[in-house]
This record gives C-alpha cells, structure tokens and sequence, in this order.
C-alpha cells in the first residue's frame, strides 16, 4: 500500500512537471510567434530585397549560360569564337564573367555566410516554397563559405565559391587568351611611354585578377602564363583595385598558388620595391613644383594650352601615374611592404599633389572643351587673318601700295595671290587635306624668306612670321579632337580611389582648418571624384536599361555624403572661433566704462 502511494505521488510529480514545462513552452512559444510576427512584418521588405538579389545573381549567370550554350548549338549567326574575337565581343563576354565574380565577392565579404542563409530561410517561411521556383538554386548558391572575418582567404576561396556554377571551360580559355594577349580596351595610346604600360592595362588587370580564380589551375600550375601575366600586367605593382576602391593585394591571396606566387616573387624583391618607392616618392616635390608654376594666374591660357597640348598631357599623365601607384600601395594588406612603402615618404604631399592635380585637371579640361565648342570658328578666324596677310603681301609686290623699301614684283605680287587662294580654299571638315596643305603653305613662307627682297626686308619678313604663327594655330586647333578628351579621361581615372579616398578625410579638414581657400582645390576633388559615376553606367547607358537612373542616384548619394564628410568642418571651425571669441569677451576683456578716471587710464 505504502509503495503504491510512492509511486501515485511519483506520477503525480511527474505530471505536474509535464504541465508546467508544457505551459511553459506554449508561453515560450506564444512570445516566439508574436516576435515572429513582429519580425515578418518589419523586415519582410528588407528580407524580399536581399533575396530578389541573390537570386538575381543567380538568373544573370544562368541567363549568359544559356547564351552561350545558344551560340555553340549553331542557333545565332556568329560562332563562339568569332564573337571572342571581335573587338566588343571580347569585352563583353570578359566583363560578364567578370561581373558575376565581382558580385559573388562582395556579396560574401559584405554579407556575412550565416546571415545569408537564415535570411533565405525566414523568407522562405514567410513566403512558401510555392512563390519561390528557384529557391533550391539560389541556396546552393549562396551558402556559406569558408572564408571569415579573421581568416578571409583560407585554403581554396575564393574557387570554390565560383565553382558552384559550372563555367565552360574552352570560353574561358579564350577569354583568358584575349587578355593576355590583347590590348582589350584599347588604352595604351594613351600611355605611350613603355614604364607605364601596366597603368594602361590597369582596367584590363581587375578583370584577369577575377577570372583567373574561374581557371584555378592555371594559378597553380601554369607556370609560363602566370609569368606572361605578370610581365604583362604586374611587373611593378602588387596591389590592384577589383571594383571602385575595392582591393587586394596579390602578395595574400596568390600565397596559395604556387604558380602565380613565384610569378610575383620577381615583383616584390626588396631591390625593386625600394627602386618603385623611390622613384614615386622623388617625383612627388618635382611634380608639386611644376604645378605650381602651371596653376600661377594667367598661365594656363587658351595659347598656351595650344602650343603646349602634348607636355600637359604628359604632366597630367605623370602626375595619376604617381598618386594611382602610392595611394594603392600604401593601402597594401601586407604589412612588412606597406611599411617598406611608406618609410620615406611623406603622405600630407601626397593629399597636396592629390589637390594640385585636381584643380590642374578642372582647369585644363574646362580649357580643352572650351577649345572643342568653338574649334571651327577658331580655326575660320585664323584662316581668314592669314589669308588677309599674304593678300596684303600680294599687294605690296603690286607696287600700287605705299610700303617703305619694297619694289614692284609681279613674281612675288603673282606667288603670294596663290597662296591667299589656297589658305581661302581650305575646308575645316576635311581636316586630313586640310592638315597636309598647312604644312606645306608654312614650309614655302619659310622657304620665300631666302630670296633677297624678302630677306633684307624686316617688314615682309614680320608679315610672313605671323602668317606662319595663324596656319601653325589651325594645325595645332585641328589636332584638337574628341581623342583629346577620351585620352584626358583614360589618363585622369580615379576610381581607384573610390574607398581608399576616405583615408585623406581627416587630413582634408585639417588643410581647410589651416587655409579656408583650399576648400577651391577640394572642390576639383570633388569633380574629378564625380568622374567615377560614369564607371558603373556606361553599360547601362549602352543597354538603355531603365536601371539607369537608380544607380546613377545611389552613386551620387555615396559621393554627396562623403562631401558633406569632408566639407562638415567648415561649420565646426566657425563655431570653435566663436566660442573663443565668447570666452575672450566674457572673461578675457573688462568691460570698458563710459566714463574712466585719468589715473585709471592705462589700465
């Protein structure tokens, strides 16, 4: 009896816990429902965009596959092949892949593996798997990766992160052939001088540094190629930018890969970096003082510019060649050369020569496009002035004018009518005749000053020196075209810079805090910073995608915050001086009575 009582209340005991845990888990769960809901309610358009994103990435490579896979089969009017071959082909076909590398890089360092998948879980829940097809897919996709915060190149990233979606493999050889190869965007005209070769094929680099990780075994095995690539495009730097400021330095995430580390060996000697650094840092005070002299009022004048149009180029072109490299590697992830960089160097000239060459370019480029609006009125003006000059010149060998020591000459009075009618049957709009013919009629009024006559009289002589001064103009006027400007842009890029310019935020504010008039050299910061919104739209633009004017806005709104970021001191600084001025007026000065007392006087 007394057992079966024991085990009655053991059984009751256990009852009541049963009924307590169960009302326990139903209160539990009463709040995990309400927060659920709470959840669903606030973040469900937040958790819809970033899954409308990843999948997104999902159909766009899906979407060039099946391209692809369309133009192998014979169902287009071009093969594969040709379409790599063609001069927009290659290009395109290049920066699709290497676009869906790019996404799937930034998507995983700013969007964190774990935070990924629960997101596609909730919204998976909250949704149905009815609503999402292709959920399967855009999961496998974007699953967590071994890469983390402490550790964000581990063995085998990021290949097995592209590798989830099969590429085919004879396209990216081709693909990877046109850029090693090739001149893809056709920028070395812009950069003539052979040291600057791998500027030039900067553009060209990001997107070989992503597609390579498509073809991992060539940046483990392929010993000739990765040396090929690396002459070609990394043979004095080591630190690139992927995407607007994004960067990495190649000495980190190629230690894994045995081939394109001893490609890069060459690169990073000690000797060659101290021989780059130097170089860099060495130009920077030449280049600082050869602005200075250009920026001095009243320089840069529309003549100038004109007579001066290839050395100009060539300072702009030294001066972005200097700032791209140092600004980057100083940025370099590897410690023990981001300090061999830096020693030596002075980073305040470097935001000095930064501003210089910004307002240099606002300058210049307001000049060259003014030239460019009213080039055919120039070039009619100058063609109209030496016309009438070597027609006065026909006159005076006429006799019939009064001009001291010249005599009548019917050879000469003959000569110089020719060639007023030639100079007035030039056509602006056949430049290439137009150009031939002007150094021509320059060399025969060089050539005329030889005969006696003419020799012997200073006159004629200063006639024919301005004649040659109004053709040499409309030679130097027809040089200038569009080309001008597309090589003036190549050479003044600074996307780049788009992430790394936040590290000069601090040391702007301090120059204006020093000078309010550098807040006018900031400001061509600031323009030539805006250049780089046309980075991200030219293929929208090129696609009429009504996208256009969303990015073009978000990219306006990064750029219009970092302004306010910098320009933010302008209304600190006034507020600290009137709190001096408050604190000198409350407690440094006595007031000053209406009255004062003649002993009192000094004080």
């Amino acid at each position: 009896m007394r057992t079966a009582k024991m085990i009655c209340g053991s059984i009751q005991m256990t009852y009541i816990k049963v009924f307590n845990t169960m009302m326990l888990l139903i209160c539990v769960a009463k709040d995990l429902l309400e927060l659920d809901s709470e959840v669903k309610e606030t973040y469900l358009e937040l958790l819809k965009r970033f899954y409308l994103l990843f999948e997104s990435i999902y159909k766009y490579i899906t979407d060039f596959l099946r391209y692809v896979e369309e133009v192998e089969s014979g169902n287009t009017m071009q093969s594969l092949e040709a379409v790599v071959m063609d001069e927009t082909g290659k290009q395109l076909m290049a920066e699709v892949i290497y676009l869906y590398g790019v996404m799937l890089l930034l998507v995983d360092e700013l969007v964190d593996g774990a935070v990924r998948e629960r997101m596609l879980i909730s919204y998976l829940r909250y949704m149905g798997q009815n609503e999402l097809s292709l959920i399967d897919e855009v999961c496998k996709l974007m699953a967590r990766t071994t890469r983390t915060a402490s550790n964000p190149r581990p063995q085998g990233y990021p290949e097995e992160l592209f590798a989830r979606i099969k590429l085919p493999s004879n396209l990216l050889a081709m693909i990877l052939g046109r850029l090693r190869s090739d001149d893809l965007y056709n920028q070395q005209a812009a950069y003539p001088l052979p040291e600057h070769r791998s500027f030039a094929l900067a553009q060209q680099a990001q997107l070989l540094y992503v597609l390579l990780y498509f073809t991992p075994h060539v940046l483990r095995d392929e010993f000739a190629v990765m040396r090929e690539i690396v002459d070609k495009h990394f043979p004095d730097n080591w630190v690139i930018t992927y995407y607007l400021g994004f960067t990495a330095d190649l000495t980190l995430v190629w230690d894994n890969y045995k081939a394109a580390k001893q490609a890069l060996a060459q690169t990073v000697q000690a000797s060659n970096i101290t021989t780059l650094k130097t170089k860099c840092w060495t130009r920077v005070p030449t280049l600082l003082t050869s602005l200075g002299n250009l920026l001095r009022e009243g320089v840069l004048t529309e003549q100038f510019i004109l007579e001066n149009r290839s050395s100009l180029l060539a300072t702009l072109r030294e001066c972005n060649v200097t700032l791209r490299w140092l600004m980057l590697h100083s940025r370099a992830m590897n410690k023990k050369l981001r300090e061999q960089v830096i020693q030596g160097g002075n980073g305040q000239q470097l935001l000095v020569l930064l501003m210089n060459t910004a307002q240099f370019e606002f300058i210049l480029k307001r000049e060259f496009q003014a030239l460019l609006d009213a080039k055919q009125e120039r070039w009619e003006d100058c063609k109209q002035e030496s016309s009438r000059r070597v027609k006065e010149l026909s006159d005076f060998f006429s006799g019939e004018k009064p001009l001291s020591n010249i005599k009548k000459s019917e050879r000469f009075q003959k000569w110089f009518g020719d060639i007023a009618t030639t100079i007035q049957s030039l056509d602006y709009n056949e430049a290439a005749v137009a150009g031939r013919k002007l150094q021509q009629l320059m060399s025969a009024l060089e050539e005329v000053e030889q005969f006696e006559q003419i020799e012997t009289n200073l006159q004629v002589k200063q006639f024919l020196a301005e004649t040659r001064k109004y053709l040499q103009r409309m030679v130097r006027i027809g040089h200038m075209t569009e080309k001008v400007m597309v090589t003036f842009d190549i050479i003044t890029d600074i996307a780049y810079a788009w992430e790394l310019i936040d590290d000069y935020v601090a040391s702007m504010q301090a120059l204006i805090k020093r000078d309010p008039a550098n807040v006018l050299k900031l400001r061509a910061i600031f323009v030539k910073l805006s250049s780089i919104l046309m980075v991200p739209l030219v293929r929208i633009n090129q696609a009429n995608s009504p996208d256009l004017a969303s990015v073009s806005q978000y990219y306006t709104e990064k750029l219009e915050a970092f302004v306010r970021r910098v320009l933010e001191v302008i209304p600190a600084s006034m507020f600290d001086l009137l709190r001096v001025i408050i604190d000198l007026q409350i407690n440094k000065l006595k007031e000053l009575p209406t009255r004062v007392e003649k002993d009192k006087l000094k004080e």
